[in-house]
């Protein structure tokens, strides 16, 4: 980015100061480009970044080659308008995790929760959608045994049922909580949540939680899925749905998260269709 940097301001740096004050200036400016303190004019010629995002269907995922999703389209949608040139690929989000803790490259990625300890090492975007509240899935025999329940923290503290939860992703903070401090068994499952809806399926464990978009989608795709006589429970205790985001590595310059910010701000006046 430095050296594209130079070659963009050596012309106006240079003059009768001589080629040395020339290299002490551009020395600045790469410092200050680093920093992300320097007007959006100075990145015109490098406005590229990398974009990841995990198999989450339908929010985002890759069938057949082709990347799909609809909060995949918007965040598309969204750096284009914001003028930055987004590469888009999968990742898991283990490696991700790691990826923008590291804070070796610029990296951003789409559909996260914004929480504290995420904002330490992370920039965040305005809100690009807003979930629906959780639900609780288990098969259909066990259904009347977690009915028995009044509430939600109550289930996880009964320790007669085992719960199953996808790895290396937050349930929003309230929820985090309660399954930090459950009694009942805890499976982890690292991979996408229909691996974990399928474990369901086959015994490994008795319940989980399930985003309901994402419980769609699989109902409605995957009659194999359909046929496994799942059933929803519902529990009063269940947080409200939380906002979803754009999040970023701190190399990502403040700047360009603002034209994100714009452009968001711009498309949440623009109706549009699901």
């Amino acid at each position: 980015m430095c050296r594209i940097a130079a070659k963009a301001v050596s012309a106006a740096l240079a003059g009768p100061d001589g080629a040395r004050v020339v290299r002490v200036r551009l020395r600045v400016v790469c410092a200050l480009l680093v920093a992300g303190l320097l007007p959006d004019a100075v990145f015109a010629a490098d406005e590229s970044i990398s974009v990841v995002f995990r198999n989450k269907p339908p929010y985002s995922y890759v069938e057949n080659g082709v990347q799909k999703g609809f909060l995949l389209a918007r965040a598309q949608q969204l750096f284009a308008a914001a003028g930055l040139r987004a590469r888009f690929e999968e990742m898991p989000p283990a490696r991700m995790w790691a990826e923008l803790r590291a804070n070796a490259a610029p990296l951003c990625s789409f559909g996260w929760y914004r929480l504290p300890e995420r904002e330490a090492f992370a920039r965040f975007s305005l809100p690009i959608h807003t979930d629906r509240p959780q639900v609780v899935l288990t098969r259909a025999d066990m259904a009347p045994r977690l009915r028995r329940h009044t509430s939600f923290a109550a289930l996880l503290q009964a320790g007669d049922q085992r719960f199953g939860v996808v790895d290396a992703v937050s349930y929003g903070p309230e929820l985090d909580r309660l399954i930090a401090g459950a009694r009942v068994p805890v499976s982890r499952v690292l991979d996408a949540p229909v691996r974990a809806i399928w474990m369901l399926a086959a015994g490994r464990f008795d319940f989980m939680i399930v985003d309901q978009d994402d419980l769609d989608f699989y109902l409605a795709n995957t009659p194999d899925l359909k046929n496994q006589k799942l059933e929803r429970v519902d529990f009063p205790d269940m947080p409200p749905g939380m906002t979803r985001h754009i999040l970023c590595s701190r190399q990502v310059p403040e700047a360009w998260m603002q034209r994100l910010d714009d452009a968001i701000r711009k498309q949440a006046e623009t109706p549009r269709k699901r």
